[in-house]
């Protein structure tokens, strides 16, 4: 059975562990080492404001995740998140998603946005059938395309 859980921070290292492991297996080309990675995003997440992870579990481990902080006033930021491909196809991005939404609800957020890629096709998709719009794009630190993307609460 999966157990979907919501953490404020200060969000323990243990479930930042969780979150790279699965980032690191879930995105093959990963380049960056499993301490560096733990250290970037308890950095960045030490300079947010309302931070919440929402993870799905079973038997103990992070099987999905989505992350986030408030971005400006009313408006919230879903930063990472992603699924282990052995648990694809049976709605948890979706129910982390609307986890995370109805957080932001209750905490008085008008819109959630993110930023994804091309390439990630499925989390494009997801977005876009959850009420999400194109509200644009950018490029990122390395030169990549990003398109970025709103949705109204």
């Amino acid at each position: 059975m999966i157990e979907y859980k919501q953490q404020y921070y200060p969000i323990p290292k243990s479930t930042i562990e969780g979150v790279v492991r699965l980032e690191i297996e879930v995105f093959e080309h990963w380049k960056k080492s499993f301490e560096e990675e733990v250290q970037r995003i308890t950095e960045r997440l030490e300079r947010k404001y309302n931070v919440l992870i929402c993870t799905a579990e079973h038997n103990g481990v992070i099987i999905g995740f989505k992350i986030g902080y408030e971005d400006r006033e009313y408006t919230y930021y879903s930063w990472l998140g992603c699924v282990s491909l052995e648990y694809r196809k049976q709605g948890i991005a979706t129910e982390l998603m609307r986890l995370q939404h109805n957080w932001c609800k209750q905490a008085g957020y008008k819109y959630v946005t993110t930023n994804t890629r091309n390439e990630f096709k499925s989390m494009l998709l997801l977005n876009l059938k959850n009420g999400f719009e194109i509200s644009g794009t950018l490029h990122d630190q390395h030169g990549r395309l990003k398109i970025e993307l709103m949705k109204a609460l």
